[in-house]
Protein backbone atom coordinates (compact mmCIF):
# COMPACT_ATOMS: atom_id res chain seq x y z
CA UNK A 1 0.00 0.00 0.00
CA UNK A 2 1.43 3.39 -1.00
CA UNK A 3 1.62 6.01 1.73
CA UNK A 4 0.00 9.37 1.10
CA UNK A 5 2.42 12.27 0.79
CA UNK A 6 1.13 13.67 4.11
CA UNK A 7 1.85 10.47 6.02
CA UNK A 8 5.17 9.95 4.27
CA UNK A 9 6.28 13.46 5.25
CA UNK A 10 5.14 12.91 8.84
CA UNK A 11 7.16 9.69 9.12
CA UNK A 12 10.21 11.22 7.46
CA UNK A 13 10.12 14.16 9.87
CA UNK A 14 10.54 11.76 12.79
CA UNK A 15 13.36 9.92 11.04
CA UNK A 16 15.21 13.12 10.11
CA UNK A 17 14.88 14.54 13.62
CA UNK A 18 16.42 11.38 15.01
CA UNK A 19 19.25 11.52 12.48
CA UNK A 20 20.02 15.13 13.34
CA UNK A 21 19.91 14.36 17.07
CA UNK A 22 22.62 11.77 16.43
CA UNK A 23 24.72 14.35 14.60
CA UNK A 24 23.96 13.21 11.05
CA UNK A 25 23.42 16.24 8.84
CA UNK A 26 24.35 15.18 5.31
CA UNK A 27 22.30 12.29 3.94
CA UNK A 28 21.36 10.76 0.61
CA UNK A 29 17.62 10.55 0.12
CA UNK A 30 15.09 9.88 -2.63
CA UNK A 31 12.54 12.39 -3.89
CA UNK A 32 10.35 11.99 -6.97
CA UNK A 33 12.56 9.12 -8.11
CA UNK A 34 15.87 11.01 -7.88
CA UNK A 35 18.70 10.29 -5.44
CA UNK A 36 20.02 13.46 -3.81
CA UNK A 37 22.69 14.26 -1.26
CA UNK A 38 21.33 17.02 0.99
CA UNK A 39 22.46 18.90 4.06
CA UNK A 40 19.63 18.97 6.59
CA UNK A 41 21.00 22.17 8.16
CA UNK A 42 19.86 23.85 4.93
CA UNK A 43 16.16 24.69 4.67
CA UNK A 44 15.91 23.37 1.12
CA UNK A 45 17.92 20.28 1.99
CA UNK A 46 15.71 19.48 4.96
CA UNK A 47 12.52 20.02 2.96
CA UNK A 48 13.83 17.64 0.28
CA UNK A 49 14.79 15.12 2.97
CA UNK A 50 11.20 15.03 4.26
CA UNK A 51 9.81 14.94 0.69
CA UNK A 52 8.02 18.27 0.98
CA UNK A 53 10.05 20.86 -0.94
CA UNK A 54 7.97 22.55 -3.68
CA UNK A 55 5.96 19.32 -3.88
CA UNK A 56 3.05 20.66 -5.89
CA UNK A 57 5.23 22.64 -8.30
CA UNK A 58 7.68 19.79 -8.80
CA UNK A 59 4.85 17.32 -9.32
CA UNK A 60 3.34 19.57 -12.01
CA UNK A 61 6.70 20.18 -13.67
CA UNK A 62 7.53 16.47 -13.73
CA UNK A 63 4.10 15.44 -15.02
CA UNK A 64 4.25 18.06 -17.75
CA UNK A 65 7.69 16.82 -18.78
CA UNK A 66 6.45 13.23 -18.76
CA UNK A 67 3.75 14.16 -21.26
CA UNK A 68 5.77 16.65 -23.31
CA UNK A 69 9.08 14.78 -23.13
CA UNK A 70 11.02 17.93 -24.04
CA UNK A 71 14.10 17.89 -26.21
CA UNK A 72 15.75 20.13 -23.60
CA UNK A 73 15.12 20.67 -19.89
CA UNK A 74 16.82 23.94 -18.89
CA UNK A 75 17.43 24.62 -15.20
CA UNK A 76 18.45 28.22 -14.46
CA UNK A 77 19.41 28.61 -10.81
CA UNK A 78 19.75 24.86 -10.39
CA UNK A 79 21.04 24.96 -6.79
CA UNK A 80 21.94 21.33 -5.93
CA UNK A 81 20.07 19.95 -8.95
CA UNK A 82 16.68 18.84 -7.65
CA UNK A 83 14.65 19.63 -10.79
CA UNK A 84 17.40 18.51 -13.15
CA UNK A 85 17.84 15.19 -11.37
CA UNK A 86 14.11 14.46 -11.05
CA UNK A 87 13.50 15.04 -14.75
CA UNK A 88 16.65 13.19 -15.78
CA UNK A 89 16.28 10.23 -13.41
CA UNK A 90 12.75 9.60 -14.66
CA UNK A 91 13.76 9.85 -18.32
CA UNK A 92 11.40 12.78 -18.94
CA UNK A 93 13.75 14.82 -21.18
CA UNK A 94 16.35 14.03 -23.81
CA UNK A 95 18.87 16.62 -22.60
CA UNK A 96 19.43 18.47 -19.31
CA UNK A 97 21.19 21.85 -19.24
CA UNK A 98 21.75 23.37 -15.79
CA UNK A 99 23.25 26.66 -14.61
CA UNK A 100 24.39 27.41 -11.06
CA UNK A 101 26.94 30.17 -10.30
CA UNK A 102 27.69 29.49 -6.63
CA UNK A 103 30.71 27.16 -6.47
CA UNK A 104 29.49 25.15 -3.48
CA UNK A 105 26.03 24.59 -4.93
CA UNK A 106 27.59 23.82 -8.31
CA UNK A 107 29.78 21.13 -6.75
CA UNK A 108 26.71 19.50 -5.20
CA UNK A 109 24.80 19.85 -8.48
CA UNK A 110 27.51 17.95 -10.36
CA UNK A 111 27.69 15.28 -7.66
CA UNK A 112 23.93 14.74 -7.76
CA UNK A 113 23.93 14.55 -11.56
CA UNK A 114 26.60 11.84 -11.33
CA UNK A 115 24.77 10.11 -8.48
CA UNK A 116 21.75 9.67 -10.75
CA UNK A 117 23.78 8.46 -13.72
CA UNK A 118 22.93 11.51 -15.83
CA UNK A 119 26.35 12.68 -17.00
CA UNK A 120 25.75 11.40 -20.54
CA UNK A 121 22.66 13.56 -21.06
CA UNK A 122 23.50 16.54 -18.83
CA UNK A 123 25.56 19.69 -19.15
CA UNK A 124 26.13 21.70 -15.97
CA UNK A 125 27.68 25.17 -16.06
CA UNK A 126 29.07 27.18 -13.16
CA UNK A 127 27.70 30.36 -14.69
CA UNK A 128 25.18 33.05 -13.89
CA UNK A 129 22.51 33.71 -16.52
CA UNK A 130 21.46 37.18 -17.62
CA UNK A 131 20.96 39.38 -20.67
CA UNK A 132 24.61 39.73 -21.76
CA UNK A 133 28.09 38.29 -21.49
CA UNK A 134 29.83 39.63 -18.41
CA UNK A 135 31.38 38.72 -15.09
CA UNK A 136 29.41 39.20 -11.87
CA UNK A 137 29.85 38.67 -8.16
CA UNK A 138 27.76 36.02 -6.42
CA UNK A 139 26.86 35.71 -2.74
CA UNK A 140 28.03 32.85 -0.55
CA UNK A 141 25.65 30.23 0.75
CA UNK A 142 23.27 31.53 3.37
CA UNK A 143 23.77 29.56 6.57
CA UNK A 144 20.16 28.38 6.67
CA UNK A 145 19.05 28.44 3.01
CA UNK A 146 21.66 27.53 0.40
CA UNK A 147 19.23 28.37 -2.40
CA UNK A 148 19.32 32.11 -1.67
CA UNK A 149 22.62 32.63 -3.51
CA UNK A 150 22.30 35.59 -5.86
CA UNK A 151 24.14 38.16 -7.95
CA UNK A 152 25.40 40.91 -5.66
CA UNK A 153 28.05 43.63 -5.91
CA UNK A 154 29.45 42.49 -2.55
CA UNK A 155 29.44 38.75 -3.23
CA UNK A 156 32.71 36.90 -2.50
CA UNK A 157 32.56 34.71 -5.62
CA UNK A 158 33.11 35.77 -9.22
CA UNK A 159 31.18 34.00 -11.98
CA UNK A 160 30.89 34.37 -15.71
CA UNK A 161 27.45 35.54 -16.82
CA UNK A 162 25.97 34.31 -20.09
CA UNK A 163 22.78 34.78 -22.06
CA UNK A 164 20.73 31.69 -22.89
CA UNK A 165 20.52 32.78 -26.53
CA UNK A 166 24.30 32.48 -26.72
CA UNK A 167 24.35 29.08 -25.02
CA UNK A 168 21.41 27.25 -26.60
CA UNK A 169 20.77 27.75 -30.31
CA UNK A 170 17.78 25.62 -31.30
CA UNK A 171 14.63 26.21 -33.34
CA UNK A 172 11.32 24.37 -33.32
CA UNK A 173 12.22 22.22 -30.30
CA UNK A 174 10.23 21.38 -27.21
CA UNK A 175 11.69 22.82 -24.02
CA UNK A 176 10.90 22.80 -20.33
CA UNK A 177 12.58 25.62 -18.44
CA UNK A 178 12.73 26.44 -14.73
CA UNK A 179 14.06 29.85 -13.70
CA UNK A 180 14.73 30.68 -10.04
CA UNK A 181 17.35 33.42 -9.71
CA UNK A 182 16.29 35.63 -6.81
CA UNK A 183 14.64 38.58 -8.62
CA UNK A 184 16.98 38.40 -11.62
CA UNK A 185 14.37 36.63 -13.77
CA UNK A 186 13.64 39.56 -16.16
CA UNK A 187 17.33 39.74 -17.10
CA UNK A 188 17.37 36.00 -17.83
CA UNK A 189 14.30 36.38 -20.04
CA UNK A 190 15.75 39.36 -21.92
CA UNK A 191 18.73 37.18 -22.77
CA UNK A 192 16.48 34.35 -23.99
CA UNK A 193 14.34 36.11 -26.60
CA UNK A 194 15.30 33.80 -29.46
CA UNK A 195 15.18 30.64 -27.37
CA UNK A 196 11.68 31.38 -26.12
CA UNK A 197 10.30 32.87 -29.36
CA UNK A 198 11.51 30.05 -31.60
CA UNK A 199 10.61 27.06 -29.45
CA UNK A 200 7.62 25.76 -27.48
CA UNK A 201 6.87 23.97 -24.25
CA UNK A 202 6.50 24.70 -20.53
CA UNK A 203 8.11 27.23 -18.18
CA UNK A 204 8.14 27.68 -14.42
CA UNK A 205 9.46 31.08 -13.33
CA UNK A 206 9.77 32.55 -9.86
CA UNK A 207 7.99 35.88 -9.38
CA UNK A 208 8.17 36.96 -5.75
CA UNK A 209 5.46 39.64 -5.83
CA UNK A 210 2.78 41.12 -8.04
CA UNK A 211 5.16 43.61 -9.61
CA UNK A 212 7.61 40.88 -10.58
CA UNK A 213 4.78 38.72 -11.87
CA UNK A 214 3.55 41.53 -14.12
CA UNK A 215 7.01 42.09 -15.60
CA UNK A 216 7.69 38.39 -16.16
CA UNK A 217 4.25 37.72 -17.63
CA UNK A 218 4.52 40.64 -20.06
CA UNK A 219 7.94 39.47 -21.24
CA UNK A 220 6.69 35.91 -21.69
CA UNK A 221 3.62 37.19 -23.57
CA UNK A 222 5.90 39.10 -25.96
CA UNK A 223 7.63 35.79 -26.73
CA UNK A 224 4.32 34.03 -27.38
CA UNK A 225 3.87 32.29 -24.02
CA UNK A 226 0.68 32.40 -21.89
CA UNK A 227 0.44 32.06 -18.12
CA UNK A 228 -1.57 28.96 -17.22
CA UNK A 229 -1.09 28.64 -13.46
CA UNK A 230 0.49 30.14 -10.37
CA UNK A 231 1.39 28.57 -7.04
CA UNK A 232 3.31 30.12 -4.17
CA UNK A 233 6.17 32.13 -5.68
CA UNK A 234 6.13 30.47 -9.10
CA UNK A 235 4.18 31.19 -12.27
CA UNK A 236 3.72 28.60 -15.02
CA UNK A 237 3.59 29.36 -18.73
CA UNK A 238 3.16 27.39 -21.93
CA UNK A 239 3.63 27.86 -25.64
CA UNK A 240 2.11 25.35 -28.02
Amino acid sequence: MQLSSKWRTSILKRVRRAQRALGTNVITCSYFGAKLSVDMRDLVGYEIAINRFEHRNLEQFAETCRILHPDFMIDVGANIGLYSCVIGANGFADRIIAFEPNPDNYSDLCANIERNGLTAISAAYQKAVGDKSDHVRVTARDGTNFGLCAISENGPHVAEMVALDNMISVVGKSIAIKIDVEDHEPFVLNGAKQLLSRNFGFAQIEARDEGALEVVTELMRSFGWAMIDRHALDAMYERR
